[in-house]
């Protein structure tokens, strides 16, 4: 039952990271672009 829990920890953070890096990329998608124009 406990290596079920961590389990789900584990991945509802890993999760969490993905969606951080993914807005971290979208800003730096933006600065970029702003940049060019």
């Amino acid at each position: 039952m406990t290596y079920k829990h961590e389990y789900i920890t584990v991945k509802s953070s890993l999760i969490k990271n993905t969606f951080q890096t993914q807005d971290l990329k979208g800003a730096f998608i933006g600065v970029i672009s702003l940049r060019k124009r």
